[in-house]
């Protein structure tokens, strides 16, 4: 059948089972039967198929075109896994296609990023062309990388075709066996190789596309870039060939074309442009043709009988014969024209203005200066003609270099500026001018130079430094704390009130300390967490803190502090040590005031009390009298009428105490009526607000009354606050007058008090003009809960302070008319003179072993009380009965004097026994106590408190033999009072 041979093939004809005769290229070596013939005539159909459909696949679609080909390639050769490799620059292999028969595990997701060294044992038969086929992996040299690696495959023969693109090796394409071994015809192995080729080829196609595409995309995003700008720029844009014919233009933004386009596309620039223009056009090409740079020119052009101003800047298009050609940039510079005519105008003008005028070049070397800035200065123009401008104008003594930087940076920009600057004259004197800076360009639009026109502004500034400096010194003298910190915390200036203050010598380097060294931790972290939240939202932050002084001693400070616009913290401290002293002497002595206006109406009630309860007392004793008297009486009852009379003088003493307690005596002392004017006016603002206007007249002279403090401006409190509130409407208007020791009095006797002619006072007033007081009620001022203002009002306050008035030996009138508001006049007498006072009622000593003994009973269990009672006044003594704890404190506080024995019970509400009697021993240390409670002994750590202790049911025998044995050590202690005989 062999009909020629050639490098080892010959071709042979053939019958396919189709009846086609075909002919074959068959190896000389191999099996030329029909059946082998019909395996290869298969082989090749279907790889011309692979290979035709993979070179007409292009883009995504490949990849599955390429996994039919390896899938297809496999089932020909029965291999059990194929798969194409391909080499990524610079040294990595990856698998990119994978093909694995039945029952066979892919491997192509643990075959990336491969070292491209893996291949390195196959390189040099690939890179002649050839393929590499392993039949057993077995008989590998054990020495060989690639032997493990197929190993762990479990591949038990490979065939390798290799893959090239441009003479360059790209990969290459694998079929495994791994199941079974497998050999391959040479027929075979040249058939797989051309699939090989194919899909190189395919690949390198998709690559080239994907470039092709990329590159595409990046031109056309120049393009748009392109175009953007020249949108943005507010240019027109010509395009010619490098004959100078038009043949394109783009419209910038805000840019018309000069000409219709229709009128220039297609012609030379000679048959458009104006004979002067193209000429110059034309000059510009020649320029840019012979490598010469040429900057812009500005060219007239007159439109629709206005003339106007282009500046040209030109380029090649191209290098190239066949896209050769030019571009033209031209923007309307009319505007920008006229004004540098205009500023050409102005330094004519210049000449004759009366204000100094510097032109230089752009270099900024003087070349002219005005008759003005001559006059000033005293320089001449031939002194000062190229120098500098700077250098021999400038006062750098001043330390300006902020205003300098700012004029330097916008002239080297060529921008106008206008700034302060301080100037030497040609003697050496310094000057200030206001200085406007304009540049100057030539028609081509390059800087010719500089205009500065001065502006003299010496006095100004000198005026504005005296200010500055009136300033500084008012803060240096200031007695507030006033610093500066910089950003960074650290102080940039105190003045002298700080460093007193904090103790900081003047001396020391303020840049090293820091605000957190004046201030202890807990201030520190309120700052931080609070003040820089208020100066960061607000700017400004107001509050208390404490400061801490060098020496580590602390004060209280009001601190301000303030943000600048450059981030600057601006601080005042205020030492308000002496503030508060004066505020917790201000609250204390309103404590004062209002515990003694308790005390003050407690007495007023006390007494009002006592008077009726002494009405009682009479009815009683005086009953009991008449009785006595009869001579029907058995002796029981005379026994019981004694018990009854011993009781009822008992009763009358206590009445007569109660009576004592309206007033007590006070010590006295020299006082400054004026000062206690000012405090109650500073107590009473804080209480009335703005419904009340206070003002005081205080004369010169003695002001010093002898009284008690706390009974002075108890008054003054009382009728000055009468005097806010009588006026419903508008702000009362108060005037509290101190007229001293001629100050004029009503003629009349005083409404309170008694005035002698002999005596020396100090005069002061309570005035206001509110509504007065009718007279059906100013009789009655004075009187126990007589008040004008309704459940406003006590009707205690005018009574309080006619008592003090008269103890006081001082006088009071009260002047009032409806309408015309009131004026209440008090004369305090200046000398020390003792208060009349009613001598105090003295208690009959009843008979029995308990008389003259006043036992104070306490006990919540009134039915006890009244038992313990008649226990004690059956042996002669006197048993006062409560069951509150607390009201027996304030009757023993009252008058410690008046008790013997306190008897008390242990377990009561609020206050029990134990508390009650360390409250008794803190009023009145010699006083006895004596507890009753149903535990006795459940108490020893409190037995050091009482005299004795008993238990319940009482022991009657123990309990008045200890209140009798309490009753001598309390005569030891106070000694027995006398008191009047009863009959």
């Amino acid at each position: 059948m062999s009909e020629e041979a050639s490098s080892g093939f010959s071709l042979a004809r053939g019958t396919h089972q189709s009846g086609e005769i075909v002919l074959y290229a068959v190896p000389d070596n191999e099996d030329r039967s029909p059946a082998a013939f019909e395996r290869l005539y298969n082989w090749q159909s279907e790889i011309l198929q692979l290979n035709t459909e993979l070179l007409s696949t292009h883009g995504p679609a490949l990849d599955g075109v390429i996994d039919k080909a390896l899938a297809k390639a496999g089932a020909l050769t029965s291999s059990d896994r194929t798969y194409v490799f391909c080499i990524r620059p610079p040294d990595k292999l990856d698998n990119t296609h994978e093909w694995s028969a039945s029952g066979i595990e892919p491997m192509i997701g643990m075959l990336q990023d491969l070292p491209i060294e893996i291949m390195d044992e196959w390189v040099p038969a690939f890179q002649n062309g050839d393929f590499v086929y392993i039949p057993s992996v077995a008989d590998m040299p054990r020495e060989s990388e690639l032997r493990e690696t197929l190993a762990a495959q479990e591949i038990q023969s490979l065939l390798a075709m290799p893959m090239f693109r441009d003479k360059t090796l790209v990969g290459f394409v694998g079929y495994d066996a791994v199941r079974s071994k497998r050999s391959y015809t040479l027929a075979e192995i040249k058939l797989l190789e051309s699939l090989a080729n194919t899909i190189s080829i395919a690949l390198g196609y998709r690559e080239a596309e994907t470039l092709s595409r990329k590159a595409m995309a990046e031109v056309e995003q120049q393009r748009d870039r392109m175009a953007a700008v020249l949108s943005a720029l507010p240019d027109l844009m010509l395009e010619t060939d490098a004959a100078g014919r038009f043949v394109g233009y783009h419209a910038g933004f805000g840019a018309r074309p000069i000409i219709p386009s229709e009128t220039f596309l297609g012609r030379l620039i000679e048959d458009v442009l104006p004979p002067d223009v193209a000429a110059t056009s034309r000059a510009m090409m020649d320029d840019l043709c012979q490598g010469r740079a040429k900057p812009p020119r500005i060219v007239a052009m007159t439109l629709d009988g206005e003339t106007h101003w282009y500046m040209v800047s030109a380029g090649l298009k191209a290098v190239s014969t066949d896209e050769a050609g030019f571009v033209f940039l031209i923007r309307d510079v009319t505007e920008q024209h006229r004004g540098m005519i205009e500023l050409r105008r102005l330094g004519q003008i210049a000449r004759l203005t009366s204000n100094p005028v510097v032109v230089t070049d752009s270099e900024r070397r003087i070349t002219w200066v005005n008759p003005a800035f001559e006059n000033l200065t005293g320089w001449t123009l031939d002194q000062l003609r190229g120098l500098n401008s700077a250098e021999a104008l400038r006062d750098y003594s001043d330390g300006n270099d902020g205003a300098f930087a700012l004029v330097d940076t916008e002239m080297k920009n060529n921008e106008p500026v206008r700034a302060e600057i301080p100037y030497l004259t040609r003697s050496g004197e310094s000057y200030w001018a206001s200085t406007d800076i304009q540049p100057l360009f030539d028609t081509d639009g390059e800087l010719e130079g500089f205009l500065a026109v001065q502006t003299d502004i010496t006095r100004i500034m000198q005026q504005h430094k005296d200010a500055l400096e009136l300033q500084l010194a008012a803060i240096d003298s200031a007695n507030d704390s006033i610093s500066i910190l910089n950003p960074d915390g650290r102080y940039s200036y105190m003045n002298p009130a700080h460093h007193r203050m904090f103790g900081i010598p003047e001396d020391v380097d303020k840049s090293t300390l820091d605000w957190r060294d004046l201030l202890p931790p807990a201030d520190r972290e309120y700052i931080n967490s609070v003040g820089f939240v208020d100066l960061t939202t607000y700017r400004s932050w107001q509050g208390e803190l404490k400061g801490q002084r060098t020496d580590g001693s602390t004060f209280d400070m009001e601190a301000t502090l303030s943000l600048t616009p450059r981030n600057e913290l601006v601080c005042v401290m205020r030492d308000i040590t002496r503030r508060k002293q004066i505020e917790a002497e201000r609250n204390l002595l309103r404590d004062d005031l209002q515990l003694a206006e308790r005390r003050e109406a407690m007495a007023q009630v006390a007494s009002a009390i006592a008077h009726d309860l002494n009405n009682l007392v009479a009815v009683v004793a005086g009953t009991v009298t008449l009785m006595e008297g009869s001579k029907q009486l058995d002796p029981s009852a005379r026994s019981d009428l004694r018990r009854i009379n011993r009781a009822t003088a008992a009763m009358e003493d206590l009445v007569a105490r109660l009576g004592q307690l309206e007033r007590k005596s006070s010590t006295r002392e020299a006082l400054d009526m004026g000062e206690a004017m000012i405090d109650v006016v500073s107590l009473i603002e804080t209480k009335v607000g703005n419904s009340c206007r206070l003002h005081t007249k205080l004369s010169s002279g003695n002001r010093k009354v002898m009284a008690n403090r706390t009974e002075v401006m108890q008054a003054l409190f009382n009728l000055t606050l009468n005097a806010c509130e009588a006026r419903n409407e508008a702000p009362t208007e108060v005037v509290l007058s101190l007229l001293g020791e001629q100050g004029q009095i009503p003629t009349r006797d005083p409404d309170v008090g008694y005035f002698s002619e002999n005596e020396s006072y100090v005069v002061f007033q309570v005035a206001d003009n509110g509504t007065g007081v009718p007279d059906d009620i100013r009789s009655r001022l004075f009187e126990r809960y007589m008040t004008t203002k309704g459940q406003k009002g006590t009707g205690l306050g005018l009574p309080i302070v006619a008592t003090i008035v008269a103890d006081n030996n001082a006088a009071l009138w009260f002047d009032t008319a409806e309408g015309q508001g009131t004026t209440v006049t008090i004369a305090w007498p200046t000398q020390n003179t003792a208060a009349r006072s009613a001598p105090m009622p003295s208690m009959l000593p009843p008979e029995g072993r308990l008389a003259g003994c006043n036992v104070l009973v306490v006990d919540d269990n009134i039915d006890f009380t009244e038992i313990l009672s008649g226990i004690i006044e059956a042996e002669g003594g006197v048993a006062i009965a409560t069951a509150d704890p607390r009201e027996a404190v304030e009757l023993v506080r009252e008058e410690p004097s008046l008790w013997s024995v306190i008897v008390t019970d242990y377990d009561m509400p609020e206050v029990n026994g134990f508390q009650l009697a360390k409250s008794v021993q803190t009023i009145d240390p010699a006083l006895p106590c004596i507890l009753i409670t149903a535990q006795p002994g459940l108490y020893p750590q409190e037995r050091a408190l009482f005299h004795s202790i008993h238990g319940k049911p009482l022991d009657q025998g123990a309990f008045l033999a200890n209140i009798e044995a309490s009753y001598a050590t309390r005569r030891q202690a106070v000694p027995a009072q006398p008191s009047d005989e009863r009959k």
